[in-house]
């Protein structure tokens, strides 16, 4: 069987003749930049500075690398070649299948033991003392159904090409495309297809098939097969019938039938309610649950870049050209769920990123990596482009061919080995011989879209970007803040975009009838609810100062923010006894001109010396500041040892201080991350980087006379010294008979939480872990543990030692052991509430037992674990009642508004059976607010729903950064915050600067100096190892903040 897949034959098929220099040269030497000129910006630059730069092309054209995938193979080679790569394939795919096989058991299990997760019915209505009550309405529409209808399923098995499954999901909605249109369904069948594996009907498929066997349907692999094309063997296998009466009874009886999990019920109906969008005639864009209108609104996400421009016939370089990097576009996520009495069909706007269309891959990849004209990509840099999709302009345009790998030499400093036979040549010689009517530009980046061992390169300003591309890694920093800018929206103008634009293609406005075909119906507009309100707590600080903040008023005609204090006045609770000088590390970048002056910093360290002691933090004397020059060049090691030597030579000029402030020049991650891996596990001091844009703000507000700056930015700088040195800013003012927020006596808050290095990457790259604790009465100060687990694993498979660690400090503290433990886990979705259940419940249990035999204690907690989810896509709008207030419109600040801090929802929009209720802990003036959703694994301190929410939502104001309340409550917080800072020191195997390997074992990335950890301490009190990546002297200390 022949199937069409791009061959690269014809690259490495033709012999090499010279060419001239004056002929390769894309401008005339006149005006080509010296690479003097060109520095400045980031990337490498080639050859030597002063070198002439038609000498530098003449000499790179001399010197060029053939990479081990470009050298020449004879036939036999390649068959041989070919083996072993089908061999490595099917060896991969029996691993893959492997995985996915427990994977499939556990999440078997897990459903098993979501079973056992306490449940409640809520009404949701009555308020307690100091509670408001108000009226919201949600993104979700109430979705009939018949139960007794019946419904068939059935699935899809697709042929294997050329031996092999086929796994990409575009490719598998053409081939079942390709499969309907050949044997299209009974015409008076209702029927509906996610593309993927999956069809649900109103009868029969086919009239004929009497579904006891799988029906063969052989199909094409084109549109438009030829001779030679054969069909490739594809069935269809029918899995019965079935109707929604379970799912009827959860939702309207409050009793689960035993056993029932609804989810597949729900993906069937999930497909139903996608009839339209999933149809291959619709012109929109697909992502899983997530679609993107065709006319949907576009944002452009760019980057200013130096380019030559043509200037009445001779190329000029001209600064600052805004080029195109991604396009932000608005699109719908919807989801059905069974809420309380009732089926509800969730829709929700959400933005997405996709690369920018038809750009010129050289032009993007400078403004994308910001690279000067001449620099070429460090190795490993564009590690994020594999798998992207282009075209190549010279040759069948309309080919896709997905990016496999980026050189760090230009085009002719690759080269190959041509097959024909011949001398090794450069790409770029080979491409002005092959194409002679081209111009080709000899420093252009040199793209592999070749494979493993088998390399085809081209230029990269020969190829265009495909259209329609989304992006699923995060953006950086740089495109990120622009896309939350663009796409920031307020609740009424999500609720105008769900009515005017996402019911359309749904079917649902106007109603299509394959709706009532399936028997099902939409009832109504956004569904309406009563709400609660929370009570603002009083925050305490030193000296029994209070603050009490705001009383909530839902009704109120315009947006006060209730969750936001002044430190004005107060000192902070309690603060370190040590006193300490104020020592700065100014980092200079002398070549890129960025960054605050010396004078300017000077005048920053005098200001925050002058405000510190105004909270009680205990600063003296006269500022002093060291520069150090920023390293930017080599491998991580070469580069984190040379800002090691640098760093502690300013350390040491400093006169060792005991804590350091360091004034960025830029906002540079990798920078960041080195010098925050040198603070923490090298020298083990606490460190704050403080961001140039922040200096630069403070002298804007500076008074002529210098004395004072901006006070709120140097009191949030108080704050966050105080804490990195072991004090507490503010608590939650209590009962005298409960501990820290209104928990029961003698508890210990924890929060925990898991990050993946990400699809796409090597697979031995670990998940990385990290668990915070409290272990004093006034839940001001959360110490933290860190482990490496298995790459991609979910559960924390080291959560015993983490909370054994935990527990043994919480008993140094108290002589005793927690009575309570009360466990918030951030990072879990709803298919994992079980997972929670069965892999860590009983690892918090082990740990404090471990603890307490290491003691000789009786060590038995009784724990109560909730998981904190932010990523949901459940909102809330304040609902505008006619005659009550002003007619909400978008842009008017004063009615376009969200819903106000302390609102509390455990009814309506909660999934049936589960102790669950989302909370709003933060204001919220601008965008759209996104309520924190909590859900209870264990209850073993028996608290009420009422404690929980209270408790919750007090333990949201204890966060030491900033004087507002947390979106989502501070211990999972502070967790996220840690395993940022584990990022941090493994970036540079995040960032692919230190090459995959397949072999590399978990035991060897914990003991990389360059990476985890820098030095094997042994503690000196229990002669152990220390298990954490950073120094044991910032064991009682919240460095990570």
């Amino acid at each position: 069987m022949r199937f069409r897949n791009p061959s690269s034959s014809w690259l490495r098929s033709h012999s090499v003749r010279p060419v001239k220099i004056q002929e390769q040269v894309h401008f005339p030497t006149s005006q080509v930049p010296s690479m003097t000129e060109r520095r400045g910006r980031g990337g490498d630059t080639s050859g030597n500075v002063n070198q002439d730069p038609a000498a530098a092309i003449t000499n790179a054209l001399q010197t060029f690398r053939v990479a081990p995938g470009s050298v020449a193979r004879g036939e036999a080679a390649r068959k041989q070649e070919q083996a072993q790569r089908k061999e490595a394939r099917a060896v991969q795919k029996s691993q893959a299948d492997s995985k996915r096989a427990v994977r499939t058991s556990n999440y078997e299990k897990w459903d098993k033991a979501s079973l056992s997760l306490p449940s409640y019915i809520t009404t949701g209505i009555v308020a307690s003392q100091g509670e408001r009550r108000g009226e919201i309405s949600a993104n979700y529409f109430e979705l009939s159904f018949e139960p007794n209808k019946k419904y068939r399923r059935y699935r899809i098995d697709l042929g294997l090409i050329d031996g092999e499954e086929i796994t990409n999901n575009e490719f598998k909605r053409k081939l079942i495309g390709f499969l309907l249109t050949k044997f299209p369904p009974n015409s008076s069948t209702k029927w509906a297809s996610d593309y993927r594996s999956t069809i649900i009907s109103v009868g029969k498929l086919y009239g004929t098939w009497s579904e006891t066997r799988p029906l063969p349907r052989p199909h094409p692999t084109v549109e438009r097969p030829g001779v030679n094309d054969l069909d490739i063997p594809s069935s269809i296998v029918a899995e019965g019938e079935f109707d929604l009466a379970n799912l009827n009874q959860l939702i309207s009886k409050h009793e689960r039938p035993t056993p029932y999990h609804p989810d597949q019920d729900i993906n069937a109906l999930n497909i139903l309610t996608w009839r339209r969008i999933n149809d291959p005639s619709w012109n929109g864009i697909r992502v899983k649950n997530k679609f993107f209108p065709k006319d949907a609104k576009k944002w452009r996400l760019t980057r200013d870049i130096e380019t030559y421009v043509d200037v009445r016939g001779r190329m000029q370089l001209q600064q600052d050209v805004p080029t195109t990097v991604y396009e932000a576009r608005t699109g719908f996520f919807t989801s059905i769920r069974p809420g309380e009495s009732k089926l509800l069909l969730n829709i929700s706007t959400i933005s997405g990123a996709f690369y920018a269309v038809g750009v010129n891959l050289q032009e993007w990849m400078r403004a994308r990596y910001d690279l000067a004209i001449g620099a070429t990509p460090r190795a490993g840099a564009c590690k994020d482009m594999r798998g992207l999709k282009v075209t190549f302009d010279l040759r069948n345009p309309t080919k896709q061919w997905s990016v496999y790998a980026v050189s760090d030499r230009s085009v002719s400093q690759e080269g190959f080995e041509p097959n024909g036979g011949g001398a090794a040549t450069s790409v770029f010689d080979y491409m002005t011989q092959r194409y002679i009517n081209a111009t080709f530009d000899p420093n252009a980046f040199c793209v592999n879209l070749g494979a493993s061992g088998r390399d085809v390169w081209h230029p990269a300003d020969k190829l265009r970007i495909v259209p329609n591309q989304y992006i699923v890694k995060t953006l950086d920093s740089f495109f990120a803040g622009q896309m939350i800018k663009c796409t920031e929206r307020k609740p009424i103008t999500n609720q105008n975009a769900i009515t005017s634009h996402a019911l359309q293609p749904l079917g649902i406005a106007p109603t299509q009838p394959f709706w009532n075909d399936f028997g099902l119906r939409v009832t109504g507009g956004l569904i309406e609810m009563p709400s609660r309100y929370l009570k603002q707590p009083t925050i305490r600080f030193s000296g029994d100062a209070t603050i009490a903040l705001a009383e909530v008023d839902p009704d109120a005609s315009e947006y006060r923010q209730l969750a936001t204090w002044d430190l004005k006045h107060m000192k902070f609770y309690k603060t370190s006894s040590n006193l300490l000088q104020l020592k700065i590390i100014r980092i200079e970048q002398p070549a890129r001109l960025h960054g605050p002056s010396m004078n300017d910093v000077k005048i920053f360290g005098a200001q925050l010396l002058d405000k510190l002691p105004k909270y009680n933090v205990n600063f003296n004397g006269s500022v002093a500041v060291v520069n150090v020059t920023a390293v930017r060049d080599g491998s991580a090691a070469e580069r984190r040892t040379a800002w090691a030597q640098s760093l502690e030579q300013a350390w040491i000029e400093l006169k060792k201080p005991g804590f350091l402030l360091i004034a960025l020049a830029t906002e540079n991650a990798t920078i960041f991350s080195d010098i925050k891996f040198w603070c923490d596990c090298v020298k083990g001091v606490p460190s704050m980087c403080v961001k140039p844009k922040c200096i630069a703000k403070n002298k804007e507000k500076s008074r002529p006379d210098a004395r004072s700056g901006d006070g709120r930015l140097l009191g949030n700088v108080c704050m966050k010294i105080n804490f990195k040195l072991g004090g507490v800013n503010q608590v939650v003012l209590s009962d005298s008979n409960t501990w820290m927020a209104g928990v029961k006596r003698g508890t210990m808050i924890v929060g925990a939480d898991v990050t993946h290095s990400g699809k796409g990457l090597d697979s031995t790259i670990p998940s990385l872990a990290a668990v915070v604790a409290t272990c004093c009465p006034d839940a001001g100060v959360y110490l933290g543990s860190a482990r490496l687990q298995t790459h991609n694993t979910e559960f924390i498979e080291n959560l015993a030692s983490m909370i054994e660690e935990r527990v043994l400090r919480f008993v140094e503290a108290w002589g005793k052991g927690p009575d309570h433990i009360l466990f918030y886990r951030d990072g879990v979705s709803e298919s994992q509430y079980g997972m929670v259940y069965e892999e860590e419940l009983p690892q918090i249990r082990q740990g404090a037992k471990a603890a307490g035999q290491k003691k000789c204690l009786q060590i038995n907690p009784a724990i109560t674990l909730l998981v904190v989810g932010k990523r949901h896509h459940t909102r809330f709008f304040p609902k505008w009642l006619e005659g009550q207030k002003p007619a909400p419109k978008a842009g008017d600040r004063s009615t376009d508004r969200n819903t106000v801090a302390g609102l509390i929802i455990d009814h309506t929009v909660v999934t049936p059976h589960h102790f669950s209720f989302y909370l709003q802990s933060h204001d919220s003036p601008i965008g759209t607010a996104r309520t924190g959703h909590y859900v209870v694994i264990s209850n073993g301190s028996n608290y009420s729903p009422d404690e929980l929410q209270q408790i919750t939502h007090k333990l949201c104001f204890t966060g030491s950064r900033a004087t507002v309340s947390l979106s989502v409550c501070t211990p999972a917080r502070y967790a996220d915050i840690l395993c940022d800072r584990l990022r941090n020191y493994m970036r540079p195997v995040m960032e692919g600067e230190i090459p995959d390997s397949p072999d590399k074992t978990l035991a060897q990335y914990g003991v990389d100096t360059a990476t985890w950890r820098h030095t094997v301490f042994e503690l000196r009190d229990t002669k152990q190892v220390w298990p954490n990546p950073w120094h044991p002297d910032l064991r009682n200390s919240m460095f990570y903040l």
